[in-house]
């Protein structure tokens, strides 16, 4: 009977961990974020990811923290992607000293990828705009980006 339970609560936390789409990558040091990810397998799962279910032809370099103007509007941080001509980034909610990617949505621009708090994550799974009326791809997947 005991067992029974055990399975349980175990498939319901493996459940818990799936359903919030946060991964912790980073961690505040001094005040400053910190990759706890290694930033090349981060770089390398989102390319694969926006290669093989966004079917772009974009190819990402580096990625950083970006702190956030507004986190009213958006997340504490962005993790943001740079390379070939875009930007890619997706938010990043602190929790306590650690920081947690919110890693199933993610904002793609071209035509304002020199801003970094333009076409960014919002709260509630959406991207801020452009201010050119540029285009800023959203994309939202069930999957995590990052893993």
């Amino acid at each position: 009977m005991i067992r029974k339970y055990v399975f349980i609560l175990v498939v319901l936390g493996l459940f818990s961990v799936k359903a919030s789409g946060q991964v912790c990558i980073g961690k505040l040091v001094n005040g400053e974020p910190q990759f706890r990810k290694n930033p090349d397998e981060l770089l390398e799962n989102y390319n694969a990811f926006i290669a093989e279910y966004a079917d772009m032809k974009v190819h990402f370099t580096s990625v950083s923290f970006v702190r956030s103007q507004d986190s009213a509007i958006s997340y504490d941080y962005n993790l943001v992607f740079i390379g070939s001509g875009f930007r890619g980034s997706m938010g990043v909610q602190l929790e306590g000293d650690e920081l947690m990617a919110v890693d199933k949505t993610t904002c793609i621009t071209a035509e304002c990828a020199s801003s970094m708090f333009e076409c960014a994550p919002a709260h509630g799974q959406s991207c801020t705009p452009c201010t050119n009326d540029g285009d800023c791809i959203k994309i939202a997947s069930t999957e995590s980006m990052l893993r």
